[in-house]
Order: structure tokens, then C-alpha cells, then sequence
């Protein structure tokens, strides 16, 4: 039981850690098409 409970837990953790991994990924993705389509203009 008390492995079982310990999964769940580490899942939820590892679920929440890959949705704010994901938004500051998008972030950074979107950062970085700027900076580089700025450099190709200039």
C-alpha cells in the first residue's frame, strides 16, 4: 500500500513539474523564434 501511495504521489509531482516544464518551454520557443527572426530581418 504504502508503494502504491508513494507512486501516486511521485506521479502527481511529476505530472505538475511536466505541465510548468511545458508552459516554460513554449515560452522559450516562442523567446527564441523572435530573437531569430529579428536577426534575419536585421
Amino acid at each position: 500500500m504504502d508503494q502504491a501511495s508513494n507512486r501516486l504521489v511521485h506521479f502527481s509531482i511529476y505530472k505538475k513539474f511536466l505541465t510548468i516544464h511545458k508552459k516554460y518551454l513554449l515560452k522559450i520557443t516562442r523567446v527564441m523564434r523572435q530573437k531569430v527572426t529579428r536577426c534575419d530581418t536585421s
